[in-house]
């Protein structure tokens, strides 16, 4: 597996990405978007809701599946009235091989300009944020850090992203994402990345989904994180037999988390759920 940012992953990717854009260009159900930033440009998959959006997500991917991996979440979304944003953040994806923009202690301003530009577009639409793999620490983060968003799903997300230090596979990718050989310098970008920092005592919604017979995030983490969570409305699927991210059931995935999402965006009736725990079987 490719680790570094070789020229030849660089190509590799670009390709995926023209490939991905012919392809939409025949479905016209989506347009590519460029966000600027303080920094580097980010660069995402804007799929517009069908008849007219009530609310809007940002979806993300984790250290090595992107934007493009997760646009049936972004499909499933629009069907439900949900505008879906599905960025490649610092690090990840277009933004990262095409821009330049690599993951550093400053991520959060990168995610507050993705923020701006959905206010933007859909100005009075609450906003949502859902992260797949690592991703969920980064959306959990952004929910402690940014009060414009509403709602936040973490699907494989982990308490501690430095726990995955060390002369490992994963950690190797993590460093890749900073743009750096500098253990050190990447280190400190992740440590900015805290999924339970304290909100000021302003509650969200938060979904978190686990997947039972996760290879990479043990059950025990995922209950860690539900009960460290600074939120007292918050609640976790397990899937049975999930994988991680719950890739073997996709569908079932996506209804799940759309559904969810739209129904704390745009409730019919506002309501405090307080922390739950479900299973789902398959």
């Amino acid at each position: 597996m490719m680790l570094t940012n070789s020229p030849e992953r660089r190509q590799i990717f670009a390709r995926a990405a023209t490939i991905y854009g012919e392809a939409a260009k025949l479905l016209s159900d989506r347009q590519r978007v460029m966000i600027e930033t303080d920094s580097h440009p980010l660069v995402g998959w804007l799929i517009p809701a069908h008849g007219g959006a009530v609310a809007a997500a940002i979806v993300i991917g984790g250290v090595e599946g992107w934007a493009m991996d997760f646009d049936s979440l972004g499909e499933a979304l629009a069907v439900r009235g949900v505008d879906a944003l599905m960025l490649d953040g610092p690090g990840q994806g277009e933004s990262r091989f095409n821009h330049n923009h690599y993951l550093s202690v400053r991520w959060a301003d990168a995610y507050r300009s993705a923020i701006d530009f959905l206010e933007r577009r859909t100005a009075g639409h609450r906003i949502g944020f859902i992260g797949n793999s690592i991703g969920g620490s980064f959306a959990m983060a952004m929910a402690s850090i940014d009060k414009r968003v509403s709602a936040c799903c973490s699907n494989g997300g982990v308490i501690k992203p430095t726990l995955a230090q060390g002369k490992t596979t994963f950690f190797a990718k993590m460093v890749a994402a900073c743009g750096t050989d500098d253990e050190e310098e990447a280190l400190a970008a992740w440590r900015a990345v805290d999924p339970i920092a304290p909100t000021s005592g302003r509650p969200y919604p938060l979904l978190i989904v686990h997947g039972g017979r996760d290879p990479m995030i043990p059950m025990a983490a995922s209950d860690m994180l539900l009960a460290a969570a600074p939120t007292d409305d918050k609640e976790m699927v397990v899937f049975s037999d999930g994988d991680h991210c719950i890739y073997n059931h996709r569908e079932d995935r996506d209804a799940l988390i759309a559904d969810w999402v739209r129904s704390r965006l745009a409730p019919v009736k506002a309501s405090k759920q307080g922390t739950r725990r479900l299973s789902c079987r398959s």
